[in-house]
């Protein structure tokens, strides 16, 4: 038993080096990956609408109250279309996943991390909504009605 999980704690230690390295230069990689076709990503945006930010607060605000809750860059994710900036909230090796567009539109789900499962998370295996876990970081900042045009402020 201790061989195996020896063994184990070698691979999760690699598995973070090589995460940590890759962590750098993966933007370049996936721009790369995409722009010659050999990986691809579907135009527009992923599902799980959470709400339109609420006209009083601005992009900017929202980003920093989701930092300050915990949230973090995801260097590894794709880029939606017209997305403003996307953060994560790790749970172990799953992760919220949230995305703010320059239009006031907020989005989000539930997945296993990339790092931890590149197929399954690539595959979307798992993916979940979980609107409710959301809603208790963005209480005050959307709502489910559009109630104006909100530009990137």
């Amino acid at each position: 038993m201790l061989h195996i999980s020896n063994g184990m704690e070698r691979f999760e230690k690699s598995r973070m080096i090589f995460w940590r390295f890759v962590s750098f230069i993966f933007p370049w990689i996936r721009d790369t990956l995409l722009r010659f076709r050999i990986i691809w990503h579907e135009q527009g945006r992923q599902r799980y609408f959470l709400g339109w930010l609420i006209p009083e607060k601005k992009l900017e605000e929202l980003k920093d109250h989701l930092i300050r809750e915990g949230f973090g860059n995801h260097f590894i994710a794709w880029i939606d279309e017209n997305e403003y900036c996307g953060l994560r909230l790790q749970d172990g090796s799953f992760q919220y996943h949230i995305r703010l567009f320059r239009d006031g539109e907020v989005r989000g789900h539930y997945e296993k991390t990339p790092e931890s499962h590149p197929i399954h998370h690539f595959a979307e295996v798992g993916l979940e909504e979980r609107k409710e876990y959301f809603m208790r970081y963005l209480r005050g900042w959307v709502s489910d009605l559009r109630k104006i045009k909100i530009q990137e402020r």
